[in-house]
């Protein structure tokens, strides 16, 4: 196998620690889970991760019975340490 050195046009590319998609990755999947769930309409849903990796859902549901149901799904999920439900219902 024979190595080169390594060229770039412009700045070389940062190398990102080890570790930093997994703030993305966890909102990607809380997301998916809150899009999947049956009783939930998660199209006004923002989930973000604080540098503390505390969930925070914000947005609106129509009724508090969604309200509900995000919380209980999302304080099911194993993996998940902390979450800061900030949803509101519409109706």
């Amino acid at each position: 196998m024979v190595f080169k050195p390594p060229t770039f046009h412009g700045d070389e590319p940062a190398i990102e620690p080890k570790g930093a998609n997994s703030n993305a990755s966890l909102e990607e999947r809380v997301a998916a889970v809150l899009a999947v769930a049956g009783n939930i309409d998660a199209s006004d849903i923002e989930v973000t991760v604080t540098r503390e990796e505390t969930i925070v859902l914000s947005g609106t549901v129509p009724t508090a019975a969604e309200r509900e149901a995000v919380f209980a799904t999302v304080a099911n999920l194993p993996w998940i340490k902390r979450f800061d439900c900030r949803i509101r219902s519409k109706g």
